[in-house]
Order: structure tokens, then sequence, then C-alpha cells
């Protein structure tokens, strides 16, 4: 059996949240006391303060791609496999296809950061950055590989529970940074950012109990109710903090951040990219704002006899717009422009009413939250922009780093770093990750190596290398992480990065003073002496 190896190749140059840039990288991430110059911004800006002249961004960009099943010794195995004759010498168990699925769904993630070039830069212990984060996120249910490996089997609920996410948004960051002394240094840093959103998407399985088919005895049913929201243009802020105590402990740097405190996007109407790019947004989707996709499917009890045998129809499905309405109010505070209203039984229980004729009261769907879906198509944008409809707010994801590290004069550096989100959203994770990376200088100065190892969160296992070149200001490197495994056959996924820098710091008694010109002003003729 002839084999075909595909080779999974994410070019990188430069930046992800989890690494900004291909230093970080090769180290595998351990870097919140190693960061420096304009790299230091989204890590930790204390260490501005320990900056002395200008670093600057010529070109940077990076890719990635990763997910919990399919490797390229995996997809070997399986190109040209027999999955029945046991007796093949290309026999694979189609159990061994399914044991490679950790959990019930198979997740692929990928994301971009792309720096502006020039717009990232730091003079001394002033910072600006600049920079577009884009993620996006899938998950296949194990099911559905389940399904077209062995069929539907009997008394088996197969979960249908697809689901998604993509955001895309710019940061503009500006930092600063301040050295103390209270008997030992400690730099302390910050940074706000502003936050712009400019495309959102999310589907979500919203059926009372999952999604599902099931097959029983005779029959089979199944039934499925999902949810696309969407957003575009939106405005939100976030602030980093950080703290540095350089060489505070037998010469090891201890360092933490707060990244992201506080951050958040609103998805409104009236915010400066909407109003600029918001025609265009709804000619494509063919959705205003908070107007988002229903989708729902239906298989009634079903068998074959009943199959030929029958005219009725078996499978229904249906799609439409949609609005969230949510604080619905009593029929006594009901307005003229709300749909909604609910009233109390005698049973005390709440009952929901539409006060409007041109909606049906049967294609509204309660998400069990309180709030509901309404068919939009007879709607105006005023309503869908109502008191009761619901905005998207999201959380911009917030994280805490704690980083040591050591410089070995004449060796290099070693680093270590944990990182810990606040939330599971957009690629974070509210469990510790373990970094532990070293570049070495032993060979040459102005050839760094880079190795690193990271574990736990939610991200799989990685291993990274890294190299960098020194020429005078001039500073290039590259790096690569793959995930799941230290070669490339083995890896689930990819990550490489190539920066080019100038940092100014290596030229002697250089400085940037900012001079107006002197303006001379012609002299006026003296006036005659005038006299009374």
């Amino acid at each position: 059996m002839k084999k075909i190896t595909v080779y999974i190749f994410f070019l990188s140059w430069v930046f992800s949240q989890f690494n900004l840039e291909p230093r970080m990288l090769g180290m595998s991430g351990a870097y919140t006391t190693v960061a420096s110059g304009y790299h230091s911004m989204g890590v930790n800006p204390a260490n501005l303060a320990t900056n002395k002249s200008l670093s600057i961004n010529l070109f940077s960009g990076n890719l990635f791609l990763v997910n919990d099943f399919m490797s390229m010794d995996l997809y070997n195995n399986l190109n040209g496999a027999d999955f029945d004759n046991t007796a093949s010498a290309s026999y694979y168990a189609k159990s061994s296809i399914l044991d490679q699925i950790k959990g019930s769904e198979i997740e692929i993630e990928g994301g971009a950061i792309i720096p502006i070039p020039i717009l990232n830069f730091a003079y001394k212990n002033f910072g600006v950055s600049s920079l577009n984060r884009t993620y996006t996120k899938f998950d296949i249910p194990k099911t559905v590989i389940d399904i077209t490996l062995n069929g539907n089997t009997k008394d088996q609920r197969f979960m249908l529970g697809l689901g998604g996410e993509f955001i895309s948004c710019n940061e503009i960051g500006f930092s600063y940074a301040h050295k103390f002394n209270l008997g030992f240094p400690i730099h302390v840093g910050f940074t706000f950012k502003y936050l712009q959103g400019l495309a959102y998407f999310k589907m979500r399985d919203i059926e009372k109990n999952g999604s599902y088919i099931l097959t029983e005895q005779t029959s089979f049913h199944g039934a499925g109710k999902y949810l696309v929201e969407q957003a575009f243009g939106g405005t939100g802020s976030s602030k980093d903090i950080g703290i540095l105590l350089p060489e505070f402990v037998d010469g090891w740097n201890i360092g933490a951040s707060l990244i992201n405190i506080a951050g958040n996007i609103k998805w409104t109407s009236n915010n400066p990219t909407r109003d600029l790019l918001g025609n265009n947004f709804e000619n494509i989707s063919g959705l205003r704002q908070n107007e988002y996709y229903y989708l729902d499917f239906n298989i009634d009890t079903m068998s074959i006899m009943s199959a030929y045998n029958s005219d009725q129809e078996f499978f229904s499905s249906e799609s439409f717009k949609v609005g969230i309405f949510s604080d619905i109010p009593l029929e006594e505070d009901f307005t003229a422009d709300q749909i909604l209203y609910y009233t109390v039984n005698a049973d005390g229980d709440s009952i929901i009413n539409v006060g409007v004729s041109y909606i049906d009261s049967s294609s509204i769907v309660d998400l069990g939250d309180g709030s509901y879906l309404i068919p939009s198509e007879n709607l105006q944008s005023t309503q869908l922009q109502s008191s009761t409809s619901q905005d998207i707010h999201l959380d911009y994801p917030s994280f805490l780093r704690f980083g040591i590290s050591k410089e070995f004069e004449g060796y290099g550096i070693l680093a270590i770093d944990l990182v810990t989100g606040f939330d599971d959203s957009f690629g974070n994770s509210s469990k510790f990750r373990l970094s532990i990376g070293t570049e070495i200088i032993r060979v040459h100065e102005n050839f760094p190596i880079r190795i690193g190892f990271s574990t736990g969160g939610r991200q799989p296992s990685s291993y990274s290398l890294g190299i960098g070149y020194r020429a005078g200001p001039l500073n290039i490197d590259f790096g690569r992480k793959y995930y799941y495994g230290i070669i490339r056959n083995k890896a689930k996924g990819a990550e490489y990065g190539l920066n080019m820098t100038v940092d100014l710091t290596v030229l002697k008694n250089y400085s940037i003073k900012i001079k107006l010109p002197k303006i001379k002003l012609p002299k006026l003729p003296k006036l005659p002496e005038t006299t009374f």
C-alpha cells in the first residue's frame, strides 16, 4: 500500500495570544520576565522599565492550527487501510480510530495575530502596540465519526451537538512603566487597550437535552435545534498591569502580570465600526443588527415498513431569521413597541403572550433562561434594538501570568512560567499551564538557540524550538512549536514564527531628541517718535 504523507505547515510571521513572537514561541511561552522592548506589551508591561532605547517591529505575523485527533502519522495509517478484513496486512480497527478521540468531540482551533508593521514600538519606558487578533474553533461530535464507520447501532443515542465560534478584533494599546525603590528595585507597568470588534459568529445547540438521533429496536427518531449568532462592529477596552522584581533572589527575576483586566466588547448599532462598514456587513450576511439564524430538524418515529407504506413526511426542517428578547414585561406594563408580555395564572405560573398580530405564537422558541427567539421577518430594525432585545456583550479573555528567570553569564537564560485564564472563552483556559524555556548563547551570543516545553491548561502539551540572529540593531528570530508530539509525524498541530525587529539599544550613546524648529520673525521697522 502506498502511503501519502500530508505536510501540515502553518506559517506564522509572529504572534498569537499564546505566543506573541518567535522568541516567546521558541521558549514555549516562558516569557513573563524575559520579554523586552515592545515585546513586553501583552506579556508584562513592567518590563518596559528596563528598555533603554527604541525597539520597533518591521514585519511580523502568525497563524496556528491545532486539533486533538488527526496527525500525519494517523493519516498515513488510515490512507488505504482495510477496516473490515482482519486478515488483511493493511487492517486497521474502527475502534482504534474512535479511541483516538478524547471526550465526546473533535476540537479544531485556529487563529492569527497580525501586528501592524512600524506601529508596534517602544521608546524607553513608553510603548504603543497595534494588532489584529482572530480566533476560530469548531467541534465535530464523536458520534458523527461513529455513524460514518459503524452506521446507527441499536439503542444508542447519537448526540449531534455541532458548535463553533469565531471572533476578529483589533487592539490598540498604550503602555508605560516606572521604576520604584522600596529598599529593593521594583518595576510597575500599565497598558490601556482600545478594542475594535470586527466580526463575531457563534453556533450553539439549543435543543433542551441536546440534538440527537436515536435508533430503537424497530424504528428511529431524532430532533435538533441550533442558533447561529452574529455581530459586526463593536467597541470595548481592557487593561494590563504588571510588576517585575529584577534579580530579586540570587539573580532570579520574579514577575507577574494581569492581562486584559475587565476586558469586554459591546456589539451595538452605535459604534464607529458599524457606522463605517455596517451596510457592507448587512449586505454580505443578509442580517441586521441583533438578528440571527435559527435552524431545526425533526425525525418522527419511523421504521422501514412505515417509510414504504405511508405518505406521511417523517423528516422536517426549517430555518429562519430571529431576534432574541428578554426582560419580558407584565401585561399592565406592555407598550406598543414591545412584542411579548406575560401573565400569571391562578397557580402562580408565568404565561408568555404575544402582543402583536403579525407573530405566530407557535414559532416562538423558549431558550430556557428567560429569553425567547422571535421570527424577525416582520420586525422593524428599531424593535430588534429595543430595550427588551439582546445586544451581544463579550468578555475579552483575561489571564494571569507568573514567571521567574535567571541569566547565567556566558550560557544564557532559564525561564519558568505559570499562566491561567479566568474563563475558557476564545482559546483561554481556567486551568494552569506550565511552561519551561531556555535561551542558549554558549555557541555564539549572536546566534541564540531556544528550547521549550509546555503542559497543562486546555491546550495539549507542546514542544518548541527556535533560533535567532543578531546583526547590530537588526534582530531576526524564528520559532516553531509542535502540539501533542516532539516530531512532525506525531504532532496534531503546529505553529511557526518569523520576526524582524530593530533594537537601537546596542548602539552606544544613542538617543532620540525632539526639537522644535526655531522660527525667526522679521524685525518690524521702528516707528518715528511723535510729540503732541
